[in-house]
């Protein structure tokens, strides 16, 4: 049978190396698009890999659909990646919003 504080001390250890890795490992971490978390300017125009004035001029122009709740544009990744294929007339930022539960205007 196997001594199970060898068996701690060893995961102990993995874990002690994976959380070095990341502190050495050069940037900010890396992490996942939450799909349903709306992005702002700078996020948005880093994902389509464009410049932020093209994109404030994108919305200036009505070819991109956003959501301005405040003082901040919003863009959801949905209508972000419609656009890309060259279909963003069709969607309705607001739409998803009043579809999630627990939203409010």
């Amino acid at each position: 049978m196997c001594n199970p504080f060898e068996l701690i001390m060893c995961e102990l250890s993995t874990m002690k190396e994976l959380l070095l890795e990341i502190q050495r490992s050069p940037g900010p971490p890396q992490t996942i698009l939450d799909e349903n978390k709306p992005l702002r300017l700078k996020e948005a125009a880093a994902y389509l890999g464009i410049a932020e004035t093209t994109l404030y001029g994108l919305v200036s122009r009505k070819k991109i659909k956003f959501l301005k709740p405040g003082k901040h544009l919003l863009f959801l990744k949905i209508v972000l990646d419609e656009y890309i294929h060259g279909g963003s007339d069709n969607l309705d930022p607001t739409a998803f919003l009043k579809n999630k539960k627990g939203s409010h205007k």
